[in-house]
């Protein structure tokens, strides 16, 4: 048994991962996807969504869903615990003030140097007379003619000292962020980022045998570079979020305590399957020495109580038809730019059967190497989605009799758990025929039919028309998104950052190491 997030071993039955601190019954944390990260998709058997869609990360595409995990085991098992409340794109608001330069001139222009001293911030060139940047977790290591610096935080484990692990490197109000607590935070922001985009490094240019400090993230950053300072953001936003919940009086449920005990007693007994000493070896072999396993209970913990505070906080915004119309309105342009109007149909919930024509073993091969489908192999095909309906018509006709023929019988691995169901299909995202079906304006519940596509034929089942259209869905995420970004900013804004780079120590993955 694997944990369905982050793909750690579990025992049969386990409900709680020692590893990513995750429950099975939890929705997995939202992806975040990195500006420099191109749109791509992977087409897989069996799908049916339009292939013209484009998403908006690379995902390994399957009918009706977009599938953006990838977890690549133990090795990059621990996610970070707080990672599902927090909707803000970390990535994109560390970037917010950083405009990629075109030139040297304009890198030059944009330079900015911190007094390691004082951790103030002087003037970069004549250019930038204030030598202000909005953004103070901003990393530059560059010349004076805006050209990049060699560089590396790195130490290896035996050079690391207690002295480098209890150094503070950045401060947020009354919170300190030590190298320690940065190992949690970086590691993080690196498990996180693999578990979503680790079938995509090569495409985005990442190599995880050579050092991530020798390798470019964009002109002037490294891969190390990138981590880090999306590591030091997570720790001004946990920062400020802790405060915020503290002004408002907020108290964590006892559960999460609770969930921190047993997130400790599995650790250990994860330690021990996997041949560690005990949890602080374990831990120690993906964060790095002198830290200890209460040392991620404590960070841990503090991630849960901001997942409490935000959920209340979040739970709390106003959003009714009113809203999203209003929101839809005064971004008509952009909605429309995606396609969306008013004038759509409602999304609808639909099942189907799946059966795939065969080749025969002897039959002709294309200049690819793949079998020549006959008449004959098509007709067999109709033949058995034919014999599928008429079981279901002479049984019991139900949608619960249909979802059970789905699930033994269909050939598309993206619904045969959900007994065939797609829910709030909209317009265009399945494959023309397919689509033509479900929106016909006299399609009612209940109706059946069968329907050709490119991948074979579909039994089809009508379950029913959803309340919304999907420029409704659309625009009421948006909006939500929108003003959870707000909020989470406004506590930024309230728990300024200082941060002094020239102290950073990061402290080397044994475990990544030994992997490569």
């Amino acid at each position: 048994m694997e944990c369905k997030h982050c793909g750690a071993p579990l025992e049969d039955g386990q409900e709680l991962c020692p590893a990513c601190g995750l429950r099975q019954d939890a929705a997995e944390p939202a992806a975040e996807a990195p500006e420099t990260t191109e749109e791509a998709a992977v087409e897989t058997p069996g799908n049916i969504e339009e292939a013209a869609e484009a998403p908006e990360a690379p995902a390994s595409k399957t009918p009706g869903r977009k599938n953006q995990r990838g977890a690549i085991g133990l090795l990059l098992a621990l996610v970070a615990v707080a990672a599902a409340a927090v909707v803000i794109l970390v990535l994109s608001l560390s970037r917010r003030s950083e405009p990629a330069p075109e030139t040297p001139e304009t890198a030059q222009g944009d330079l900015v140097i911190t007094d390691a001293a004082s951790g103030s911030e002087v003037p970069g060139t004549p250019d930038d007379p204030a030598g202000a940047a909005e953004d103070p977790t901003l990393i530059e290591h560059v010349d004076e003619n805006g050209q990049f610096i060699p560089h590396s935080y790195t130490k290896s484990s035996a050079e690391v000292t207690e002295e480098d692990v209890s150094r503070v490197v950045a401060a947020c109000g009354e919170w300190e962020l030590t190298n320690g607590q940065l190992s949690f935070y970086y590691w993080q922001q690196f498990y996180r980022f693999m578990s979503t985009y680790g079938s995509y490094i090569a495409m985005l240019g990442l190599d995880l045998s050579q050092p991530m400090s020798e390798q470019m993230y964009d002109e002037t950053h490294t891969w190390e570079d990138m981590f880090l300072r999306m590591a030091v953001t997570a720790f001004w936003q946990d920062s400020a979020v802790r405060d915020a919940a503290a002004r408002d009086g907020f108290a964590a449920g006892e559960s999460v305590q609770q969930y921190v005990d047993a997130m400790l007693q599995s650790l250990e007994d994860t330690a021990e399957v996997a041949g560690y000493e005990n949890g602080d070896a374990y831990i120690q072999s993906m964060y790095g020495p002198h830290i200890t396993a209460q040392d991620y209970a404590d960070y841990a913990r503090v991630s849960l109580a901001n997942d409490d505070y935000l959920g209340s906080v979040f739970g709390a915004i106003a959003c009714g038809e009113a809203e999203v119309n209003a929101y839809f309105d005064e971004h008509a342009d952009e909605f429309a730019a995606q396609g969306l109007s008013k004038d759509d149909p409602n999304m609808v919930n639909v099942r189907h059967v799946l059966i795939t024509p065969k080749a025969a073993e002897d039959a002709e091969t294309d200049e690819n190497g793949q079998p020549v489908l006959t008449d004959a192999d098509w007709a067999a095909a109709e033949a058995r989605a034919q014999e599928i309906l008429t079981e279901w018509t002479d049984g019991a006709a139900t949608e619960e009799s249909f979802a059970t023929l789905a699930a033994e019988n269909t050939e598309d691995p993206g619904s045969q758990s959900t007994g065939g169901l797609y829910e709030n299909v909209y317009p265009g995202q399945m494959v023309e025929t397919f689509n033509d079906w479900c929106f016909d304006p006299a399609r009612q519940p209940g109706d059946t039919g069968i329907v050709r596509t490119d991948y074979g034929f579909h039994v089809m089942y009508f379950s029913s028309t959803c309340d919304h259209a999907y420029w409704y869905d659309a625009a009421e995420q948006q909006y939500l998104s929108t003003k959870q970004q707000e909020i989470v900013q406004e506590m930024l804004d309230a728990m300024p950052i200082t941060v002094d780079y020239e102290k950073v120590v990061l402290m080397e993955n044994e475990a990544l190491t030994a992997a490569e």
